[in-house]
């Protein structure tokens, strides 16, 4: 997968417009389409303020660009709800590792 697709996967699972990402970054929306297409990359200097407008690092970023095709669903999903965790307030972050513990202790006391 390509990064521009990554780019858009997760710009739609967070309701941003391809305008409203684009003033963001600091970059036009014409340049971000194109992204988005694969018809051009990202300057370098680029990815950061991509990955923190949404909402995750530049490594991760990165990664799920890289990830083979049989991680690519799982990809998907995991910078999903990081982008989304990341987005909460601290106290809601909390609810969410709470909860996500408490998952873990019932799958693991019905197996």
């Amino acid at each position: 997968m390509n990064i521009g697709t990554v780019i858009r996967k997760l710009r739609l699972a967070q309701g941003a417009t391809l305008e409203a990402l684009a003033l963001e970054i600091g970059i036009d929306g014409g340049n971000l389409s194109r992204i988005e297409r694969a018809i051009q990359q990202p300057a370098f200097n680029m990815v950061e303020p991509i990955a923190a407008a949404l909402k995750i690092t530049p490594a991760e970023l990165i990664a799920a660009a890289c990830a083979n095709e049989t991680n690519q669903a799982q990809a998907d999903v995991d910078l999903t709800l990081l982008s989304n965790y990341r987005s909460l307030t601290p106290a809601n972050q909390q609810l969410v590792l709470e909860f996500v513990l408490l998952l873990n202790r019932l799958n693991s006391e019905s197996n």
